[in-house]
C-alpha cells in the first residue's frame, strides 16, 4: 500500500495550497486564487519537499500533478507537460514502469495533446493507459471499469472539442470502449443485469451513428482507426461498404444481447421484453433488412399473444406505426399535446411495410409559416423511420396516418429543422 504520510510542515503547506480561504476585496467579496498564484505556491511546496526528502520521494508526485494542472490553466503547455512527466517518473521509480498509479498523469498528458491538437499522440497515450491497467488487473476484471469509464468520458469530451477532427475516429474509440465495458459487466453481473442491457444499448446506438457518419460525410483517412486491446491502431480507411457492414454487424450483436438481457430479467414486464425484441427488428429495418425485421416483429407479437389471455396486449403494442426511438437523432416524444397551438402542424402520410414515409401532406399549413419551412419539415418527416403496424401478426401498410408536429422555436432557420420535437400519432385508415 502506498504511504503518503507527510511531516507536519509539508502537510500544512499542502493543506494551505488546497484549502486556504481566498483573499477578499474591500467589500468582503472573495477573490479566487489565480492560476499564476497557484503555480508559485506549488513551486514553493516542491522546493520545500525536495529539501526535506529526496528528488524521487512520493511526497513530490502529487505536487507536480497540481503544478502541471495550474500551468495548463495558463496554457503553458510545454512547462505543464514537463511537470506531469516529472511526477509520473517519480511514480515509476517508486512503483514500477507499468504501475497503474501513473494513470492520472497519463490522462493529464493526453489532455495537453488534445489541447494542442496532436490527437494521434493523445490516442497513443490513452492506449498506454489501457495496456498498463489491463496488465495489472486483467482485461476482463471489474477493476478495469473505472479507467474505461474515464477513457470513454475523455473521448466524448474530445469529440465535442474537435467536432471537425473527430467525427468518426473518436466515436469509434468510444464504441470499442463501451463494448468492452459491456463485456466486463456481463461477466461480472450476468447478462440479465440492467447495467448489462444499458451498455449494450449504447453500443448499438453508437454503431448506428458511426455507420451514419461514414455514409454521409467525406471523412479524412486518419479517422478510420479502431480501439485495440492489443495496443495497435490502423489509419487505413477501409472501403465504405465494408465499414457500414461492420457497424451493422456490431450493432446487430449489441441489440441481440440487449434483447437477451431484457428477456432473462424476471423483474421486467412482457411489454418491456417485447419492446427489446422489437428494437432488434427496428435495427434491421433501419438498414433495409425489412424481411428479417418483419420476422422479428412477428416474434414479439406472438410473445405478447402468449403472455395475455385475450391477445389485446399484442394488438395494443402494434396498433399503430411507432417512431424508431433508439436512434438519438430522433428526439420524439409520445406525449399528446393538450391543445393545438399555432406552432403545431397535422401531417398526413403513408407508412409502408418497410417503415418508410410516403405521400406526406401538411393538412393545416398556417399563414405565418413560409414555403421553405414547410419544404424542410416535409424532408425531415420523410427521413424518419417507423416500426410498422401489425394486424394479426402481419406487417401492414398504414394510410392516412396523422402525425402532430410541434415546430421548433421561432428564430431557427429552415436548414436547422431535423425531426419533430413533440409528436402524437393517430391513424384515420389503413
Amino acid at each position: 500500500m502506498r504511504n503518503l504520510a507527510l511531516p507536519h510542515n509539508i502537510c500544512a503547506l499542502l493543506l494551505c495550497l488546497a484549502f486556504s480561504s481566498p483573499s477578499q476585496a474591500d467589500d468582503g467579496t472573495p477573490i479566487p486564487v489565480q492560476p499564476a498564484d497557484s503555480v508559485g505556491r506549488y513551486t514553493d511546496a516542491i522546493d520545500l519537499a525536495e529539501a526535506e526528502f529526496s528528488a524521487y520521494s512520493m511526497e513530490l508526485a502529487d505536487l507536480y500533478l497540481g503544478l502541471g494542472q495550474s500551468l495548463m490553466d495558463l496554457e503553458k503547455y510545454d512547462e505543464s507537460r514537463k511537470a506531469f512527466q516529472h511526477g509520473m517518473q517519480i511514480v515509476r521509480v517508486n512503483f514500477g514502469l507499468n504501475s497503474p498509479d501513473q494513470t492520472n498523469y497519463l490522462f493529464s498528458l493526453a489532455d495537453i495533446e488534445d489541447q494542442v491538437g496532436d490527437l494521434a499522440l493523445a490516442d497513443k497515450i490513452l492506449q498506454n493507459v489501457y495496456l498498463i491497467n489491463a496488465r495489472t488487473f486483467g482485461e476482463d476484471h471489474p477493476d478495469m471499469l473505472p479507467v474505461l469509464d474515464k477513457m470513454l468520458s475523455w473521448y466524448l469530451k474530445s469529440i465535442a472539442t474537435h467536432p471537425a477532427d473527430r467525427p468518426y475516429g473518436g466515436l469509434a474509440k468510444a464504441e470499442r470502449i463501451t463494448n468492452k465495458m459491456a463485456e466486463i459487466v456481463e461477466l461480472d453481473k450476468g447478462l440479465s443485469h440492467p447495467d448489462t442491457a444499458n451498455l449494450y444499448r449504447r453500443v448499438g446506438e453508437l454503431n448506428y451513428h458511426l455507420a451514419h457518419l461514414w455514409s454521409s460525410a467525406e471523412l479524412p483517412a486518419s479517422s478510420g482507426f479502431t480501439f485495440s486491446t492489443e495496443g495497435s491502431t490502423s489509419s487505413n480507411r477501409p472501403p465504405q461498404r465494408s465499414t457500414i457492414e461492420l457497424h451493422f454487424k456490431e450493432g446487430t450483436n449489441a441489440f441481440t444481447k440487449l434483447a437477451d438481457s431484457v428477456n432473462q430479467n424476471e423483474d421486467l414486464t412482457p411489454w418491456a421484453k417485447a419492446e427489446s425484441v422489437a428494437q432488434l427488428g427496428d435495427w434491421y429495418l433501419t438498414f433495409g433488412r425489412t424481411h428479417t425485421a418483419g420476422e422479428i416483429y412477428q416474434r414479439a407479437y406472438r410473445f405478447l399473444e402468449a403472455s395475455d389471455s385475450d391477445d389485446q396486449l399484442a394488438k395494443t403494442f402494434f396498433e399503430r406505426p411507432t417512431p424508431v426511438r433508439f436512434l438519438n437523432n430522433s428526439p420524439l416524444s409520445p406525449n399528446i399535446p393538450e391543445s393545438s397551438g399555432e406552432n403545431e402542424l397535422n401531417i398526413s402520410m403513408t407508412i409502408t411495410k418497410g417503415g418508410k414515409v410516403q405521400d406526406v401532406k401538411i393538412l393545416n399549413p398556417p399563414d405565418h409559416v413560409g414555403k421553405p419551412w414547410l419544404t424542410e419539415i416535409k424532408k425531415s418527416v420523410v427521413s424518419l423511420r417507423f416500426r410498422p403496424k401489425m394486424v394479426d401478426g402481419r406487417v401492414v401498410k398504414s394510410k392516412g396516418f396523422i402525425l402532430h408536429y410541434t415546430m421548433p422555436e421561432t428564430g431557427s432557420t429552415p436548414g436547422t429543422v431535423s425531426t419533430p420535437e413533440t409528436v402524437h400519432t393517430t391513424e384515420t385508415g389503413r
